[in-house]
């Protein structure tokens, strides 16, 4: 019985020992990726002013005085902590996340990490849209790929997920000719936004102080439990505004697929911190 669970201990122990090292292999490619575009990434000093933001819709404009973006330094990126929870699927159980991500404006970059545990499994797992291409890959036990995903359908939802971060994070960036307006009602507008020859759009919703509370689009896939794509009505409604350094941005966020049978909302994060123009990797 002794050997037994000697070698019960030393199986865990291997175990542990490989997951640990998946983990923290997948976290220093995470933050090789963010130093390459950081050392690119000039710290802004430019200031950003109504001249700047008056070929804006009328409700962008007051969006942007309303988180107090004016009179700020333009946004070149930001850094956002994230916690929260998530499922991978209707009937799959909720899984508790942390997760952190950088934004790069100059070459539209977004690189997303994540990590969480369902039913005891570790998972952890990296988002990325670079030079125009979207990727996902997700780990359970820091090992055994679950999702691997590129392509056309990919870099189209990278970079409609840019673009929800841009409105909903870091509005100051929109300011940006590869970003084109319409106007469709007094609190919405449709927004489009172009990179590397890839063109989505989303409708902004607004409401009457001037605050963002929710982003839509059409132009997102779901991955169905067969592995196929599926296009479906994507929302993110954000809430809880609060000010830190002059800049408000909402601290609790969803995200929903809109499915024939009813809504199905997949992630309730809560945002701990954003940052702007940060140098170097946020500890």
């Amino acid at each position: 019985m002794d050997k037994v669970i000697r070698i019960t201990i030393i199986i865990v122990f291997i175990l542990f020992v490989i997951i640990s090292y998946g983990k923290i292999k997948m976290k220093k490619e995470y933050d090789k990726k963010v130093l390459v575009y950081l050392n690119k990434s000039k710290r802004s000093e430019e200031i950003l002013k109504m001249e700047h933001i008056k070929k804006l819709p009328i409700q962008v404009q007051k969006y942007l005085n309303y988180v107090g973006a004016v009179g700020k330094p333009k946004v070149r990126n930001i850094n956002v902590s994230i916690s929260g929870e998530m499922k991978q699927g209707i009937n799959k159980p909720w899984m508790q996340v942390k997760a952190n991500q950088y934004n790069f404006y100059k070459d539209y970059t977004r690189i997303f990490y994540i990590q969480g545990r369902v039913m005891g499994m570790p998972l952890i797992g990296m988002d990325s849209y670079i030079k125009g291409k979207g990727s996902m890959v997700i780990k359970a036990a820091s090992l055994f790929k679950v999702v691997d995903e590129i392509g056309e359908k990919m870099n189209q939802a990278a970079l409609i997920t840019l673009l929800d971060d841009i409105l909903i994070f870091s509005p100051g960036a929109l300011i940006d000719d590869r970003i084109t307006w319409e106007s469709v009602s007094d609190n919405v507008v449709k927004c489009f936004i172009e990179d590397h020859n890839n063109k989505v759009s989303a409708y902004v919703h607004f409401n009457e102080e001037g605050a963002l509370i929710n982003v839509e689009t059409n132009d997102r896939y779901l991955i169905d439990e067969d592995g196929l794509y599926k296009n479906v009505k994507w929302s993110t409604p954000v809430k809880n505004y609060k000010e830190v350094n002059g800049i408000k941005y909402p601290t609790y966020g969803e995200g929903i697929w809109h499915l024939k049978d009813g809504d199905f909302t997949y992630a309730k994060f809560n945002i701990e911190n954003v940052q702007y123009n940060v140098r170097n990797i946020v500890k």
